[in-house]
This record gives structure tokens, C-alpha cells and sequence, in this order.
């Protein structure tokens, strides 16, 4: 178990913000995976994420059936002709909330009133959510009191601690689509400014070589070399969530802004085009595109060798940069790969003509650290 943070402030209790830092030691992208698949045995209610959300109590917070049926009769009228049965609560939250509601939670206020919050999907590929505090009116329709957005859905839920209520979600890294931070607005007057972000990132990796068949120390000493900008936030996620850029080794900018280079080691130069993808879209995440080319027989047209294309934004584990270097009297091809949460394989090739041999790989371990911030910030 990493160190914990101390954090405490009048909003964010210290046992609070703790018991959110274990949760981000937890591997929760792998459990929620596991919750989605076809395995019955384990669902998401089985999550470290919906454990420690309950132990707040998230579950009583939820908007109901059965409390539309106690307690909200200008809900029920609403859902007038609803197989509550044979429907599901997101089916009952779209006919109280409208097409885009995701979900409903209420809870009494101060004044001991009912509140609600309301999740709203803003129907954008980016994925943010919209979260309204309201007041049900007599008729059935909601007064807004205030709002916020959250970055993603995250599982987004209300809880209790004290006498204060909050919403939680785990937020999502938009490059890497992986659960490495969970965020707490507090329930109330201002939720848009009292906010707070508990991050599990890297503070730096851990280079370790697992296999080396290369002789010599020349292979070491570039891999030495180049450490430092491999694991920079220019060329690989280390939590920041920024662009990321095409790492280039020898590969010469030449025509039409295209790199070239001879790695397959046969006296022909293979022109590439190769770009950083980062998809908005949830199911997808930072992969590596290129494109492969080599000049036809005539010398004056660049064909495309179609059946080299790298485009495996959707395969595990993905590659997410590329690069050649000559060593000696041989060009080497270097492969970079994200395997899951922040853990990265280095693989080192050589390709001459059709035969292609592992010369050595290397992985980057993640040493994670949490970061607190009172981050206060509008998608909008």
C-alpha cells in the first residue's frame, strides 16, 4: 500500500478523502471490466468501487420505485403507464428526466427538504455529464437550483458523510481510459466550487530490461539515452492527459511531410506516416496510426502497402509509438506498447526482410504517488 496523503479542509473530511485513496489502490478498471462481461457470478455491486460507495450510503440515496410509490405521487403520474415490472430504473429515470438522464438521486437538505440530483448525459462524444441539484415542484417538474459537470459518467453516486452530502465519480483518464482519480463535489450551495480531486499517478517509472540477446553495449547505451524523453509526458501518458507527439528515431522527414527509413534492412527506404490517435469515444483509447509506403517500380509514385497498416486503437495491448534507430551497420525497430493502467512494454527488433528477431524488451513500471487538489474546473 503506497503512503496516503493527509488531506483535510472544513468540506472534505480527512477519513473521507482517505478512504478514497485505498479505493485508487484498488485495480478498478479490471473490476469494472469483469462487472460488464458475460461472468454472472460477479456484477458491479461486487466492485471495490460499489463496496465502498455503500459503506457511504450510496444505495439509499438512489431514486427508487418504491419511493416514487411513497413519497413522490407527481413522479408516479409522470410514469403513468409504466410496466414498472418489466422495465428497468434507467427506463423510469428517461420518463421523469427526459431521454438523456442517466440517473436520480435524492436526499434532504438542511431545511430538511427534499433535494435532487439528476445525471444528464450531454450527448457529446467527450463524454460529459451534466449534474443538476433541484427541487421537485408540485407538478412534477424539477426547479433547477444549481449545476455541474463531471468529465465522465464514472459511476457517478451520492453519498453521506456527516451531515454533508456529496457527489462522487471516478474519473476517467481521457487518453488511456482508465479509472486514475476520483472526484467529490459537496452537495450544497456552491458543489461547482467545493470540489475536490484525489489522483493515483505516476511520479516516475522504473526502466527494467527482461530480456537481452544483443551483443555489445551499444543497444544499452541508446536505451539509456533516450529514457528520459520516452517517459516524459511529450511522448507517453504519465497522468497529464496531454497530447502526446510521434517519437522519431533516425526516420527522416522527407516527402509530404512522411518519415522514411530502411528498417527493413534491405537497401529500400519504406515511407510511413504516423500520427497519435486519441478517441473520444469510451471503448477506445491512445494508440499508434501509420500508414506504410514504398516507391513503385517507375520511382515516381509512392504505392501504399496496405497489409503493414498500424491501426489497433481497439487490440490489448496496444502500440502507442514507433520508432528506428541504426546501430552500428543495422537499423533496429523499436516498439512501444500500453499494457494496462500505466504499465508499458519496450520491444526491440530486427527485421531483415521477412525475418524478424526479438533482440531485447524492456518494462516501464510506474512508481504512483496521489496528488489532492481542490480542482476547480468547467467543461463547459
Amino acid at each position: 500500500m503506497p503512503q496516503m496523503v493527509r488531506y483535510e479542509s472544513e468540506w472534505f473530511p480527512e477519513e473521507l478523502v482517505s478512504s478514497m485513496e485505498k479505493l485508487l489502490c484498488q485495480p478498478l478498471e479490471r473490476e469494472f471490466n469483469k462487472a460488464w462481461s458475460t461472468n454472472k457470478d460477479y456484477t458491479f455491486e461486487d466492485t471495490s468501487y460499489a463496496i465502498e460507495m455503500e459503506r457511504f450510503g450510496a444505495e439509499d440515496m438512489k431514486l427508487s420505485v418504491e419511493k416514487i410509490r411513497e413519497l413522490y405521487p407527481q413522479l408516479l403520474k409522470k410514469c403513468n403507464g409504466m410496466d414498472f415490472e418489466n422495465c428497468s430504473i434507467y427506463d423510469v429515470y428517461q420518463e421523469i428526466g427526459g431521454d438523456f438522464c442517466e440517473g436520480i438521486f435524492c436526499y434532504k437538505d438542511d431545511a430538511d427538504e427534499d433535494m435532487f440530483v439528476l445525471v444528464m448525459d450531454s450527448g457529446g462524444s467527450f463524454g460529459i455529464r451534466e449534474i443538476y441539484q433541484a427541487r421537485l415542484r408540485e407538478d412534477g417538474s424539477f426547479e433547477i437550483i444549481n449545476d455541474f459537470q463531471t468529465k465522465n459518467d464514472g459511476y457517478g453516486r451520492v453519498i453521506r458523510y456527516g451531515d454533508n452530502y456529496y457527489y462522487v465519480f471516478a474519473e476517467c483518464n481521457y487518453n488511456l481510459k482508465i479509472y486514475d482519480r476520483i472526484k467529490l463535489h459537496r452537495l450544497g450551495e456552491a458543489p461547482r466550487d467545493e470540489c475536490l480531486v484525489i489522483k493515483y499517478v505516476p511520479k516516475f517509472f522504473l526502466w527494467r530490461n527482461i530480456f537481452d540477446v544483443y551483443e555489445g553495449n551499444e543497444l544499452e547505451e541508446y536505451m539509456r539515452s533516450i529514457q528520459g524523453d520516452i517517459v516524459s509526458e511529450r511522448y507517453l501518458d504519465n497522468g497529464m492527459e496531454r497530447d502526446i507527439d510521434v517519437y522519431n528515431g533516425d526516420e527522416n522527414n522527407d516527402e509530404e511531410d512522411m518519415c522514411a527509413i530502411d528498417f527493413t534492412n534491405t537497401d529500400v527506404s519504406i515511407y510511413m506516416d504516423k500520427s497519435s490517435f486519441i478517441p473520444s469515444n469510451d471503448s477506445f483509447a491512445w494508440s499508434l496510426r501509420c500508414d506504410f509506403y514504398v516507391y513503385d517500380e517507375s520511382g515516381e509514385n509512392l504505392s501504399e502497402l496496405e497489409k503493414m497498416r498500424v491501426d489497433v486503437s481497439v487490440q490489448t495491448p496496444r502500440l502507442v509509438q514507433m520508432w528506428f534507430k541504426r546501430i552500428g551497420d543495422k537499423v533496429y525497430s523499436f516498439f512501444l506498447y500500453h499494457v494496462e493502467d500505466y504499465n508499458y512494454v519496450l520491444q526491440t527488433t530486427l527485421i531483415e526482410g521477412v525475418d524478424i528477431k526479438l533482440v531485447r524488451s524492456d518494462v516501464l513500471v510506474p512508481q504512483r504517488h496521489f496528488v489532492i487538489s481542490e480542482d476547480i474546473w468547467w467543461y463547459g
